[in-house]
């Protein structure tokens, strides 16, 4: 077996393989089969000549001694040899035939549905095919994603709203031993009211490793390179690669944003699997982060995250499956003179109940 295949066992107690290529077979066939095939046919062989032997024997005796029990017996066992391996080739063949036509329509199953068959039941329609796509036949990973947020106050707007200053850097790794073309993307949001747009921007994009490379690091070259109408209400640059074989380009996207200040949210998600993740916010004083994961398993406190300092850290060092992802938000730290809100009154006391809004 490969050593990058991988073996299970399926609900009746049948092995499979499951091949790096994505195949399957069942344990038994293959090599085995062929080296089971090869010590048939030298079993078969010394058969055929041993029972021609005490054909040939018993024929030379019988001419000089005449016929009796012994040499009778040894014609029988020659004659019993040679009838024994007409029969076995006919039957194996026919066995074998059967054994192929089983194991085609089982390997056939297993292609359709590989869940039903390792696991014991079925999943949905549909499944194989969208596991197919975004996880096992993916070209591509994402690799050691780092998020950097600096949050600040926005000043100057009638409302208060969060200026996000962010970097991102990220590995874009091509699994084949081809050379692939890849659609290099990044995309930030608009603001919430339009005339604060301006403050929306890329301030610079690199992508390294790749052929070719990307390198947007002025605001002309910036400009030419944002596409508004790909995706409504978002900046966007789309540029085509290629990375080399089992190779990987290296991403370094900085850009600004402009979000809630109250409730202010950023949802990191990615339509490739990512493996690697590391996200650190600096806040203002008065504003306290958190982040929580979109898919099983829990983010870990990394060894910069200081709330006392208005700093936040998290990590995930398992894999993050297309379309998961980490939301981030954000809001006020409550006031430290804040007072609680006073008991409603009892009845008949006659005290008035005062109410506060809340925001």
């Amino acid at each position: 077996m490969n050593s990058d295949s991988e073996e299970t066992t399926m609900a009746d107690g049948r092995s499979v393989i499951l091949k790096p290529d994505r195949t399957w077979e069942f344990k038994g066939s293959g090599e085995q089969r062929l080296a089971k095939r090869g010590s048939d046919v030298l079993l078969y062989t010394l058969v055929v000549v041993l029972g021609l032997l005490c054909s040939i024997w018993s024929y030379c005796l019988e001419h000089q001694y005449g016929d009796n029990f012994l040499i009778h017996l040894l014609k029988e066992i020659g004659f019993a040899l040679l009838v024994a391996v007409i029969l076995a080739m006919t039957v194996e063949y026919v066995q074998k035939k059967r054994d192929e036509q089983r194991f085609r329509a089982e390997r056939e199953a297993i292609k359709k549905d590989v869940f039903e068959h390792v696991l014991g039941y079925r999943l949905p329609k549909g499944t194989f095919e969208q596991l197919d796509n975004q996880i096992l036949g993916a070209k591509f990973i994402r690799r050691n994603f780092r998020c950097f947020y600096v949050l600040q106050d926005l000043k100057g707007t009638a409302e208060k709203f969060m200026q996000v200053k962010a970097t991102f850097t990220y590995e874009i790794v091509n699994r084949t031993p081809e050379k692939q073309s890849f659609l290099f993307l990044t995309v930030i949001e608009n603001a919430p009211v339009e005339s604060l747009n301006e403050n929306v921007k890329f301030t610079s994009v690199r992508v390294t490793g790749c052929e070719p490379p990307i390198d947007l690091d002025t605001e002309n070259k910036l400009t030419a390179a944002v596409k508004r109408n790909i995706r409504p209400n978002h900046k966007v640059i789309q540029e085509p690669i290629s990375i080399s074989p089992f190779g990987s380009a290296s991403a370094v996207v900085n850009f600004d944003s402009v979000k809630a200040f109250e409730g202010g949210v950023s949802f990191l998600l990615h339509k490739l699997q990512t493996v690697g993740f590391f996200l650190r916010v600096d806040a203002p004083p008065d504003v306290e982060v958190s982040a929580d994961a979109y898919f099983p398993g829990e983010l870990r406190k990394g060894s910069e995250h200081h709330p006392g300092n208005n700093t936040y850290n998290w990590e995930f060092e398992h894999p993050i499956l297309p379309y998961q992802g980490v939301y981030v938000t954000w809001k006020s730290k409550p006031s430290a003179n804040s007072s609680p809100s006073p008991p409603p009154a009892q009845a008949g006391t006659g005290a008035k109940v005062s109410e506060t809004p809340r925001a």
